[in-house]
């Protein structure tokens, strides 16, 4: 017996592993929605963005991993191109890889290089969801995307493409998520996203039920019993 934390996952272990499909319990990730309470009030985004020098009026979306090219966070900086010609938006990528330069290379030939920050590697990445009004999940054939819970329970809208392997389930199944098929219709929904943001006025946990920590330890308890042959 063997665990995947998504269908995607499985599919992916079944055919390197040689292994019968049935024979894979998925166990999606979890987290603990209350640690990031904080971070959905006005003042918390206030004072992010005032750190991080942006424009309390602006569009700001995010990104937060690896800068690889299986991440595609070129897509999003492409789209965020197309979208400024509508709303006025800050693309904020939060971490560090061999794709950094390149990126900036990009942003530069987009003309893009004063909406972009590039922040680098952070431990604590609290304010940087606050100053965020949405997140994107650029990536193909992302296993789960922890980040995006991370997202969703600081009350950010998610966005990702419908390739994203395990991503795309987890996008699937919140409130809050929206898959697009390109880069002309991510930048559409960046658009929208800038003109719902002024209707509301706060943010809400919109992290799937199924993606709670103690339904993640549930799950494992009900597996570790299955394997030992014995009830929970």
């Amino acid at each position: 017996m063997a665990a995947a934390n998504s269908a995607w996952t499985a599919n992916e272990m079944a055919a390197y592993f040689r292994l019968r499909l049935e024979s894979i319990e998925i166990v999606g990730n979890g987290i603990d929605p209350e640690r990031y309470l904080g971070l959905r009030g006005v003042s918390a985004a206030e004072d992010a963005r005032r750190t991080l020098g942006i424009p309390p009026e602006s569009f700001v979306v995010g990104y937060v991993g690896r800068l690889a090219d299986v991440k595609r966070v070129d897509r999003l900086l492409r789209a965020a191109a197309v979208a400024a010609q509508e709303t006025d938006i800050i693309v904020l990528i939060v971490g560090d890889g061999p794709e950094r330069s390149r990126l900036a290379s990009c942003c530069a030939h987009l003309g893009i290089q004063d909406r972009v920050r590039f922040v680098g590697f952070q431990l604590d990445l609290g304010p940087f969801y606050s100053a965020m009004d949405a997140f994107c999940l650029p990536s193909r054939g992302e296993a789960f995307g922890l980040v995006v819970l991370e997202a969703m329970s600081a009350g950010l809208p998610v966005l990702g493409f419908r390739d994203a392997g395990g991503g795309r389930e987890v996008i699937e199944a919140s409130s809050c998520g929206r898959l697009v098929s390109d880069v002309h219709e991510l930048a559409h929904v960046l658009a929208i996203q800038d003109t719902e943001r002024r209707s509301h006025s706060g943010r809400e946990d919109c992290l799937p039920e199924a993606c709670r920590l103690d339904r993640m330890a549930s799950e494992y308890r009900r597996l570790y019993a299955k394997v030992a042959g014995c009830s929970v």
